[in-house]
């Protein structure tokens, strides 16, 4: 019975969030992306929460800064973030004019049309090396995927 309990409240902890003063009492020292409870209306505000928690956790983990502002919207395929890098001292936004998400022998993969960012050489590079080219998604997004598809 305790297991259940404690089960539901990590799925209504993570499914609907907290607000700023409880999560600094949990963990003073962690970082929220989130000040605000969590209401899922849709489909593509659930995939918005998950793509926003991976990208800050991902950009957090490896140590590249952290995310900022992030939007996606799933049936116009657009797609917004605004991150503070390490060592930067202005914010970079990345903006995605429309994205695919394919899938192909068991695996996901994101595409990225329309790429462009704040910075010229940014602009540059993506176009070079991102734009429609396919980039794996990891496994363990896969089951969030195919609940938000």
């Amino acid at each position: 019975m305790r297991v259940k309990i404690v089960f539901i409240f990590c799925i209504l902890f993570v499914f609907y969030g907290c607000s700023a003063a409880s999560n600094e009492a949990l963990a003073p020292n962690a970082k929220s992306i989130k000040k605000e409870p969590v209401n899922f209306e849709d489909k593509n505000e659930v995939l918005s929460y998950i793509a926003r928690a991976a990208l800050d956790f991902y950009l957090q983990e490896g140590g590249y800064g952290e995310l900022r502002e992030f939007s996606i919207n799933n049936k116009t395929k657009k797609l917004f973030f605004k991150t503070k890098l390490k060592g930067e001292e202005k914010f970079l936004s990345v903006s995605v004019d429309r994205y695919d998400i394919k899938r192909e022998g068991g695996k996901y993969f994101f595409i990225a049309k329309g790429i462009t960012t704040d910075r010229e050489w940014l602009n540059i590079a993506a176009k070079n090396f991102l734009e429609e080219r396919k980039i794996e998604i990891p496994a363990k997004y896969s089951i969030f995927i195919l609940a938000v598809m």
